[in-house]
């Protein structure tokens, strides 16, 4: 009885042999890595058992390698490489199946990692004739397998990369085009629901490249963070990389929010002020109180690499917790009669109570680690604060 193993390395005997002649059409192709993938989907022991004694890796290497070779004889007038549709589909296929292979096994062999990461990397600079972002995305899931040690590999050889050359550097092409398919899932996830599948692996590859190499921080924060010179908006607000970031920050979604605000606070190489100065301290709450760094000074950092004559002009104004120039002030509550404040106070302690009692929201103190601690009632902040008060009166005498 045939297994699911055994058809495995069937078709890739099939494809070792037969997929370089090229009477084999892209119909039989697709089929072929269609039904590779779903095998390599639905047995675990098939992935790991292709891996380590077929050395698939080495295959799949080759057959992209060999559609590389295609896409580049049918290069644009700028000598960008291209995937037509066929090509497109099939390469699509053969990352989803790749992806199978490697997710469950530790890869061990440096060379091949570096072997497969080159030729991620030229995939990601290759255009297609559809304008589809698909292999990048497939591309994307690969990189979040990938160790940290071989990111240095998506720098384009050739190039001289350096800190002061950072801006439109061709070296650094393959990762402009990762910041690219951010912002375009950014664009078109406004509104939906689930944007989870497409924006949490390009946040994990920023995180990881910014994590690996200064360089590439320095270049995803020139174009996620660049300096700032817009002080009268929020941060949240606009269609910049950083204002579609910022918004995510504040996401009832953990997979979404922290991912986001991990990447940030990276850039802002992990400055409680910078964080601050980049995204306003409501924003950002969230991340201090998951880190216990709640406690910390809430002020701006001296960056002065990133402070234009805009944002120096008013820095002293801005507001920290918007991120921004305050608005004007409404007075209207300075119209109410004493009798109308008396009435919203008492309707908003109301409403406060009804929510504690459903549990909606419970009062908290920030502790000792700098964490939010639960309170059993309302009452003990008064007490606390009864006491914060005499100690500091105590240690003032």
């Amino acid at each position: 009885m045939i297994n699911s193993y055994d058809v495995t390395v069937l078709l890739c005997n099939r494809m070792k042999i037969k997929f370089k002649d090229s009477i084999v059409n892209y119909g039989i192709k697709l089929f072929d890595m269609k039904l590779m993938f779903l095998l390599t989907a639905l047995c675990e022991s098939t992935q790991v058992n292709i891996y380590k004694n077929y050395n698939a890796l080495k295959l799949f290497i080759d057959l992209l390698n060999d559609e590389l070779k295609i896409a580049k004889k049918n290069a644009n007038e700028f000598g960008v490489s291209i995937l037509n549709e066929e090509q497109f589909k099939f390469c699509c296929e053969l990352l989803k199946t790749l992806f199978n292979i490697l997710m469950p096994v530790k890869t061990e062999n440096s060379s091949k990692q570096k072997e497969l990461l080159r030729v991620l990397r030229e995939l990601l600079v290759t255009e297609t004739s559809t304008g589809d972002l698909g292999v990048h995305g497939h591309v994307i899931n690969l990189l979040t397998l990938m160790p940290l040690e071989v990111l240095n590999e998506i720098i384009i050889p050739g190039h001289d990369v350096k800190k002061s050359n950072l801006k439109n550097n061709p070296g650094m092409l393959a990762v402009a085009k990762i910041l690219n398919y951010l912002d375009v899932m950014l664009t078109e996830t406004v509104g939906k629901l689930k944007p989870i599948e497409t924006l949490s692996p390009v946040l994990l590859v920023l995180l990881h490249l910014a994590q690996t190499n200064s360089l590439f921080r320095k270049y995803i924060k020139m174009e996620v963070l660049p300096n700032l010179k817009e002080v009268h908006k929020r941060p949240e607000e606009g269609d910049s990389l950083r204002s579609k970031l910022c918004r995510l920050l504040t996401s009832p979604m953990d997979s979404v929010r922290e991912p986001v605000a991990d990447l940030l606070f990276t850039l802002c190489r992990e400055d409680v002020g910078r964080m601050v100065k980049y995204t306003g301290y409501g924003n950002s709450a969230g991340l201090f109180a998951r880190r216990g760094l709640s406690n910390g000074p809430l002020s701006y950092s001296s960056d002065s690499d990133s402070d234009t004559e805009e944002y120096t002009k008013h820095k002293d104004e801005i507001d920290p917790v918007l991120g921004c120039l305050p608005g004007p002030k409404d007075n209207s509550i300075e119209e109410m009669t004493e009798e109308q404040k008396e009435y919203l106070a008492v309707e908003l302690a109301n409403k406060i109570d009804k929510l504690q009692r459903e549990g909606v929201i419970q009062p908290c103190s920030i502790g000792a680690d700098g964490k939010p601690q639960p309170l059993e009632h309302v009452l003990q902040l008064q007490m606390q604060e009864k006491l914060n008060f005499k100690n500091n009166d105590s240690n003032g005498s």
